[in-house]
């Protein structure tokens, strides 16, 4: 079993009991942007499926990427330093035994396995986890890899083998019905069409940004690819040059920053930024609840605000706004005198975040896939809660900068899932947050 990169980078892998977090807070001052944390799972999933070598810059020193290359060291031999990683040369064996714990701790390890499958490794693995707040299905996944025609196997309680076989092109769509693209599913086709006999072809295929640094990928190493119509036309070139590959930005991560120079009052400038960082949707979230902002190069100055004020947003898949960016904005709607009312389009039951903020103090109604956040700032408290999912464990973050009073996050590590150095960050911004002894 490979050792877990976690071990090697105290930064990611020190995790408190607890810590404490005393509010009110003015927020003032710069911070740059991590690299997308999904982006950077999936770019890694990516590189696995080439044979030569692929240098990824600007990874993120996260939890959850650090497991995303423990996975990809099953595959592939990784060489790395404190700016980029490379991966490559394929790991020799034959049969790769993905280790469950690494499995159940990411919602992406259909990927790997994908990878696996085009490298022509027999492949056994857990099905994935990486989330409290809702179920992932993987049948996209799956349905992908049997018309690839490998076949699938159980070997055990919550393992499956997958074994390669005639490396088919796939005709396939890849949305969930009444929701729509698949970031996750679109990326695992992807991975398989590279090793095809052929052309494959994927329809209603995901457009966001994540699955575009994959696309970009595949096409540096050579293969072409080109859409049309709604059809997406994958044809598969064998690589025998080195890639490289830039992580972008991470857009929920600059939301949350966005969201608390709102909260929090001070002006923050966010540096590290591209043209599409500011995707459509978010920038209508921010100037609905008047969070003022303007891009300047590759930097964004977040203006201070008196008063933010009550949003009406709905999650739905690229282009519209990113269901990670739904319980963020609601502990920001906490502060908005009068109701917000937020809709899940992607993932209808999550709302773990809602008894979290409850215990603030923070009133809110949930029916079906839509809740509402009754917003009074004077009435958000102090409070100790302990978080289950990555998001809803910033949202309490965000609250807790501005209650009255000591807040005490218990098991903060969902944190340090998918946030570089946030308490670090957070302090050099004015937060004062502590672990007690």
């Amino acid at each position: 079993m490979p050792r877990c990169g976690i071990l090697d980078s105290p930064s990611v892998c020190r995790d408190p009991a607890a810590i404490t977090i005393r509010g009110p807070a003015r927020l003032a001052g710069s911070i740059e942007l991590q690299g997308d944390k999904t982006a950077a799972l999936l770019l890694i999933a990516a590189a696995c499926a080439i044979e030569s070598d692929v240098r990824l810059d600007g990874l993120p020193q996260v939890r959850d990427v650090e497991i995303g290359l423990a996975l990809a060291s099953c595959l592939q031999e990784i060489r790395r330093n404190e700016r980029w990683t490379i991966i490559g040369p394929p790991q020799r064996a034959s049969f790769v035994s993905l280790p469950a714990e690494l499995c159940q701790s990411i919602r992406h390890t259909m990927s790997f396995v994908a990878a696996g499958l085009v490298l022509g490794k027999d492949v056994e693995f857990s099905t994935p986890g990486g989330d409290a707040f809702c179920s992932r299905p993987i049948d996209l996944h799956l349905a992908a890899i049997r018309e690839f025609g490998a076949e699938l196997s159980e070997v055990g309680p919550g393992r499956v083998r997958a074994s390669p076989g005639r490396r088919q092109p796939l005709s396939r769509r890849v949305s969930v019905a009444g929701v729509g693209p698949s970031v996750g599913a679109t990326c695992t086709a992807l991975i398989l069409a590279s090793g095809a006999g052929a052309e494959s072809q994927l329809y209603d295929a995901s457009s966001d940004p994540q699955v575009a640094a994959v696309r970009d990928l595949f096409q540096a190493a050579g293969c072409r690819i080109a859409e049309s119509e709604g059809v997406l036309r994958f044809h598969p070139v064998r690589c025998s040059v080195e890639v490289t590959a830039v992580t972008p930005p991470d857009r929920v991560v600059f939301a949350n920053i966005a969201l608390l120079a709102g909260m929090c009052g001070g002006g923050i400038t966010v540096t590290g930024v591209t043209e599409g960082t500011v995707d459509r949707a978010i920038g209508a979230m921010l100037t609905a609840m008047n969070i003022s902002y303007r891009q300047v190069d590759h930097a964004v100055v977040l203006a201070p605000t008196d008063r933010l004020q009550p949003v009406a947003a709905m999650a739905r898949p690229f282009p519209g706004l990113s269901t990670d960016v739904l319980p963020l904005a609601a502990a920001a709607a906490s502060c908005a005198r009068g109701t917000s009312r937020f809709v899940d389009c992607v993932y209808p039951d999550r709302t773990s975040h809602l008894p979290l903020l409850a215990s603030f103090g923070i009133k809110s109604t949930a029916a079906g896939n839509s809740y509402e956040i009754i917003g009074d700032r004077d009435r958000i408290r102090a409070a100790v809660v302990a978080p289950t999912d990555i998001r809803a464990a910033a949202a309490v973050v965000q609250v807790s900068l501005v209650a009255e009073g000591t807040s005490t996050i218990v098991g903060p590590g969902q944190i340090l899932r998918g946030y570089e150095r946030w308490i670090e960050r957070l302090r050099q911004l004015g937060a004062v947050i502590s672990e007690p002894a």
